[in-house]
């Protein structure tokens, strides 16, 4: 790790997880993750909070506790990661991709009222909204929540880049019904593999925990009346996000700082665009990604490649991936060209060498 600039690296720090990890000596193993959970709570204003081994896992329980079934439509942005879509094929339903709108490049609520429409005009609604903040960037909630509203559909908040960002002064995660997080070894609060389900109705809390421990009944003997997975996350796993965790928003600054060095670098040339934080909106801004003109990105990611400079491109859209061929999508062509022209630039923490070595880079296109 010396040489290269990884794109968002968070190192193990041993001594704090350790010392963490002295305090539980005497205690049950699983006290670890229900005070992970607590802090959970805390953090995103939330009443209930069950920890997983995945973002996807808790995005399966999350579809599944709103009522997703087999044969179901789910509305789901398309620029995204595939984790948002495999739980909605484990549950047999089917995606339906939407495109982003350009300013956040989160869903867009014009298409997904279009999409509304059409649905509705087939005489079969779809079963939930799964909203995918990008990138820590808050989508349009009102807009998003009216129309859940308005059409009587539950709406999912995909929030696994996004701890430490907030809409309307409340964490994302915890402005729908339910939302999920990730802790993945990449994000800004780390278990080195985890996710959570968020949410203050205590009936989907009570599922989702249920289902998550192998949907064991509580009596003295093993007992399962329904099928469930083997979901719950680690001890260990829960220590090191209880470590992670209490560096939240010094973690938030430091990965806006790196975003806004960018930004100030990068803006006297008007060409190259980025995600765009309007008020309520507040970004935790966990990648630093910016659209280039055509073959710029492209030619970026080589120079940064030459000087071991981690770079990513931006989301391939869905509705393009193989897997998912066929899909009902409603398009505007935004998605496919921030995956076109876009880039991911290194955000994590950098010292000063590195600093210097990535802005050598972005000269060079000028």
């Amino acid at each position: 790790m010396n040489s290269k600039i990884p794109l968002s690296y968070n190192p193990i720090d041993s001594k704090a997880i350790a010392a963490k990890a002295r305090e539980y000596e005497d205690a049950n193993h699983s006290q670890l993750v229900r005070d992970f959970e607590t802090e959970l709570e805390k953090t995103t204003g939330v009443a209930h909070a069950v920890a997983v081994n995945s973002g996807t896992a808790a995005i399966h329980l999350a579809l599944k506790a709103v009522g997703v079934k087999a044969g179901d439509f789910v509305l789901v942005s398309t620029f995204t990661y595939v984790a948002t879509i495999n739980p909605i094929i484990y549950l047999g339903a089917v995606p339906v991709f939407i495109d982003s709108e350009l300013q956040t490049w989160n869903i867009d609520p014009q298409l997904i009222e279009d999409a509304f429409k059409h649905f509705a005009a087939k005489g079969k609604l779809p079963a939930a909204i799964l909203v995918v903040h990008t990138y820590g960037m808050p989508a349009n909630m009102d807009a998003l929540l009216n129309l859940a509203r308005q059409y009587g559909v539950p709406l999912v908040e995909d929030a696994a880049e996004c701890i430490g960002s907030s809409y309307n002064n409340k964490p994302l995660g915890s402005l729908a019904e339910v939302g999920v997080l990730s802790f993945n070894q990449n994000k800004i609060v780390t278990t080195f593999g985890g996710g959570a389900v968020l949410t203050n109705n205590k009936s989907i809390y009570n599922q989702a925990l249920h289902w998550a421990s192998h949907a064991r009944v509580a009596y003295e003997y093993y007992h399962h009346e329904e099928v469930g997975y083997n979901y719950k996350m680690g001890s260990l796993n829960a220590c090191a996000g209880l470590v992670s965790l209490r560096d939240l928003q010094t973690a938030v600054n430091q990965r806006r700082a790196v975003f806004e060095q960018y930004a100030e670098f990068l803006k006297e040339d008007s060409t190259i665009t980025w995600q765009h934080e309007h008020p309520p909106a507040y970004s935790n801004r966990w990648l630093s990604c910016f659209v280039f003109p055509p073959q710029q990105a492209q030619r970026l990611q080589q120079l940064a490649s030459k000087q071991q400079i981690e770079t990513r491109p931006l989301w391939k859209p869905m509705h393009l991936q193989p897997a998912f061929a066929g899909a009902r999508a409603f398009l505007s062509g935004v998605a496919e060209n921030l995956f076109k022209n876009g880039l991911c630039l290194p955000s994590g923490q950098m010292n000063e060498a590195q600093h210097e070595r990535i802005f050598q880079v972005l000269h060079q296109l000028r």
